[in-house]
């Protein structure tokens, strides 16, 4: 028995259709806010490595696969690894307050953006694999 038929309003697979829309889109944006707000709060692992990374000012280059990797871009926006604590706190307030270099390898782009997928040439593959054996 079909649920509709009993009803006296007529139905509109068009509505239907843009309500259903409407609700997953706003469940959507509303489950990448919270993400967003929780990601800020409490970074992973992987985002207070990236930090870690460009404060010490070291790139770091991981290959998961043969040909297939990952490229932290780990430039400090001071320009400058050593220094003092209280340096670093300087360097960091300086970050916070916009007036430092943002961060990452085209920052005009997205500022936040600092790690990168890479997927190796073979070529390439074949020269990184021949310099560890000289």
């Amino acid at each position: 028995m079909d649920i509709d038929s009993n009803s006296s309003s007529p139905v509109s697979p068009i509505l239907r259709f843009c309500l259903t829309s409407f609700l997953l889109l706003v469940i959507g944006y509303l489950q990448y806010i919270i993400k967003k707000l929780i990601s800020t709060w409490f970074p992973t692992d992987i985002q207070n490595f990236t930090d870690l990374c460009s404060v010490a000012n070291i790139s770091v280059f991981i290959l998961d696969q043969s040909l297939h990797g990952y490229y932290i871009h780990g430039v400090s926006p001071t320009g400058q690894s050593d220094g003092s604590i209280d340096d670093l706190r300087k360097a960091l307030a300086l970050e916070a307050s916009g007036k430092a270099r943002p961060r990452g390898i085209q920052p005009e782009k997205d500022p936040e953006l600092q790690c990168y997928e890479i997927y190796l040439p073979w070529k390439m593959r074949q020269t990184y694999d021949n310099v560890g054996c000289m």
